[in-house]
């Protein structure tokens, strides 16, 4: 941005809209959709606000996804334990997860030292990372403290495994290798473990409850446009067509993401995709499960970030 060589439009994601959406880079979008009858409301309220600022939209979210617990079937089936399922509790997992070490071999979990996991357990204590105004960082809480004795703990306990112990470089490849039994993934894991992976059976459900109940991160990046731009009308046409209805269906219908237009959630594509769903990502934004504040702040792991740019 600053030699002047950005793209007219790009992806952008919380660090990019703080940096951009506040010092007049990013290009404003509100009179474009009035043009053409996009509104606010259409999104996930969540995520629109992530790219507003001073009621401006910089950004329009492009999908997103949370986290589900992906795991092994054969592994639950050697140690002659059950399935997880969606009542699953702390106490649980970490049961289950020594269970199968010990009568495996196997590490039972893979715990990614990563800030785009553990917070999700911050939120199952009732705590969270940052104050409501998002002018404090509060992750040193009694709550937060907690979370982080969990996750790390299931490490420190030797059932549990970095990616880097097993060879592996995140904790999805662990899955596909079946070099562990649980994961803490997204769902980039199902477009991932077909195309890499088509022959290992494996399950999703919902992340385990914590003492204060369900928590979750939202993933997500926005279509946005330089303010700078040349062609201004092209730019925004081309960030509302990506993020609009025609394409977020298409993408849906691959399995890598979730929309974010709330028309979409209720897409007859989840009933017909049973696994996908497990994820549980749109009934958890109904109940108000994911939309935490901070939660949104976090991206997905891996993948390329495209830019898009328009012809000169």
């Amino acid at each position: 941005m600053a030699g002047g060589t950005a793209a007219d439009v790009f992806y952008v994601d919380a660090d990019l809209m703080t940096s951009f959406g506040r010092n007049g880079q990013l290009l404003p979008l509100d009179e474009y959709m009035e043009a053409v009858g996009l509104t606010r409301d259409a999104y996930v309220p969540a995520l629109i606000e992530m790219f507003t600022f001073e009621d401006v939209t910089y950004g329009l979210p492009k999908d997103m996804g949370s986290l589900g617990l992906v795991y092994i079937t054969r592994f639950f089936d050697d140690a002659g334990i059950d399935y997880p399922t969606a009542e699953w509790t702390w106490d649980d997992l970490m049961a289950a997860a020594e269970e199968i070490y010990d009568a495996t071999g196997i590490h039972g979990i893979c715990v990614l030292p990563d800030v785009g996991r553990w917070p999700a357990a911050v939120y199952q204590t009732g705590g969270e990372i940052m104050n409501e105004d998002m002018t404090e960082a509060v992750f040193n809480s009694p709550e937060a403290v907690e979370a982080l004795e969990f996750w790390y703990g299931m490490y420190d306990a030797g059932y549990g495994a970095w990616p880097t112990d097993i060879g592996v470089g995140w904790c999805g490849e662990a899955i596909g290798r079946e070099l562990t039994a649980m994961a803490w993934e997204g769902g980039w894991m199902i477009n991932y473990m077909n195309l890499d992976f088509p022959d290992v059976e494996y399950a999703i459900v919902p992340l385990p409850s914590g003492p204060a109940g369900e928590g979750n991160l939202l993933f997500t990046n926005a279509w946005g446009a330089k303010a700078n731009t040349r062609y201004p009308v092209a730019a925004a046409a081309l960030a509302m067509f990506l993020a609009g209805p025609e394409n977020q269906e298409a993408i849906l219908q691959t399995g890598f993401a979730l929309p974010t237009l709330l028309h979409l959630l209720d897409h007859p594509w989840f009933e017909d995709h049973p696994r996908r769903g497990g994820h549980r990502a749109w009934r958890d934004y109904r109940r108000g499960v994911l939309v935490r504040a901070g939660a949104r702040r976090h991206h997905q792991p891996h993948g390329q970030r495209p830019e898009c740019g328009l012809p000169r």
